[in-house]
């Protein structure tokens, strides 16, 4: 019995995994997954946790927002806006980022932080992979389900 309920976890998170790393194949999706890097966000949001993240039109103070900065993509929260342009900071820094962010540099606003997942999915270069990662381990636990016990 305890089989059959870890294997169907295992399915679920797998099809879970795999949704996740789905949102971010299709270009025109409002929704971005995203591994945590860095630090500036703790303790709110720590390293290797995966951040979902979705795109709207307007954004207020004190959200916590995904934006590019040259070649680099940044989560910090929005601190104050100035002439249009957005103070940011991430939590764990002392004081504020030193460049304004415009509003065409945001790509989204967090809307939910999946704790130590990143951790499995840290190297991006295997990003690709993802998916057929996940459905092999779906179908691993699908076996199992089926042909043990």
């Amino acid at each position: 019995m305890f089989l059959r309920w870890f294997n169907f976890l295992a399915l679920v998170v797998s099809i879970g995994l795999l949704s996740l790393s789905l949102v971010n194949l299709i270009p025109s999706s409002p929704l971005r997954a995203v591994v945590v890097r860095s630090g500036s966000m703790e303790p709110t949001i720590k390293v290797g946790d995966v951040v979902l993240i979705l795109r709207k039109n307007n954004y207020l103070p004190r959200e916590v927002v995904l934006y590019r900065r040259g070649g680099k993509f940044i989560l910090h929260r929005l601190v104050s806006q100035e002439n249009g342009l957005w103070q940011t900071r991430g939590d764990a820094n002392p004081t504020a980022d030193l460049s304004l962010v415009a509003p065409s540099q945001i790509i989204g606003q967090s809307i939910l932080i999946i704790p130590y997942l990143g951790r499995l999915i840290f190297l991006r270069h295997y990003l690709i992979l993802l998916p057929f990662i996940f459905l092999l381990f779906g179908l691993l636990s699908y076996y199992l389900l089926r042909y043990v016990e």
